[in-house]
């Protein structure tokens, strides 16, 4: 069976670890996806760990404007690789909830991208790293900054687990059956580059597992990759050529445009020319 996660893999906020001021940030919408929806209490946010865990409940909040508020973490709840599932109340009423990571270290920097778009608002820029990075780690199937997620997979029961994530760092917690484990008890071996977890034990019908996976920063040629497709995201939005355009003609002559697609993620040439050979094919046991 495939593996199963409570929470999206992609499109969640980034906290880099141990920072010194981390927030939960969130953009709010009325019923109609108009931002800034009218509030007919106080917001407070509510939020739980991956595993499960409640790390906060009905926390204050603090508007940014443009329906955008933020909810403060201690240095210490951003201290592990997680991830957070906060849940934004008016009132007693739950109106949204929204997913963000812990993560160890950025694919690449504001300042360094600031530098190529340097009108880019903030907000600008964190979101478009985010998708960059998210669409990278979906091409190659790999985490290049240390991450946690817990996942839950059905039907092995022959002490050997494939994680979605790779590399596999270290795995944190188990659990057969819903029946938490002792880690240090179950004899791992682990393929870190593979994504393979052998276990002495038998895993049952139903293995939940929690796993810190990631390299440490991402290669050069891929940060540098990542920072011109972040930029070509930036200004494309700005152009006025239509999305449908595939080519454009001017005094410098006419230019083609290439689409992004299977193995060609972003449309930009040289930057998937190092995507993809970053990319890592799928491990299956038969």
């Amino acid at each position: 069976m495939p593996n199963e996660t409570s929470y999206p893999r992609e499109g969640m906020q980034r906290i880099r670890r141990g920072s010194a001021v981390p927030v939960l940030r969130v953009s709010l919408f009325d019923q109609d996806g108009n931002a800034a929806p009218t509030l007919a209490g106080t917001l407070t946010c509510t939020i739980t760990r991956a595993d499960g865990t409640v790390m906060a409940t009905a926390r204050s909040t603090t508007t940014v404007g443009g329906g955008v508020y933020t909810c403060a973490l201690t240095t210490t709840e951003a201290q592990t690789l997680d991830v957070l599932s906060a849940q934004w109340l008016d009132g007693a009423n739950p109106i949204q909830t929204s997913g963000h990571r812990i993560v160890g270290s950025f694919l690449f920097t504001l300042p360094e991208v600031r530098v190529l778009v340097p009108d880019a608002t903030d907000a600008q820029l964190i979101a478009v790293r985010d998708q960059i990075t998210d669409l990278i780690e979906t091409a190659t199937r790999t985490s290049w900054c240390p991450s946690y997620d817990i996942t839950s997979t059905r039907g092995y029961g022959r002490g050997c687990v494939v994680s979605p994530w790779r590399p596999v760092r270290s795995v944190r917690s188990v659990a057969f059956d819903g029946v938490a484990q002792v880690v240090a008890n179950l004899d791992l071996d682990i393929d870190a580059a593979a994504g393979l977890i052998y276990m002495s034990s038998s895993t049952s019908d139903h293995l939940t597992i929690g796993v810190e996976h990631g390299f440490d920063n991402a290669p050069s040629d891929l940060r540098d990759a990542a920072l011109i497709a972040a930029k070509d995201r930036l200004l494309r939005r700005r152009s006025a050529l239509s999305d449908r355009s595939r080519s454009v003609s001017d005094d410098m002559g006419t230019r083609l445009f290439s689409y992004a697609g299977k193995g060609h993620p972003t449309g930009l040439d040289e930057v998937d020319a190092v995507i993809m050979g970053y990319a890592r094919p799928v491990i299956g046991i038969g």
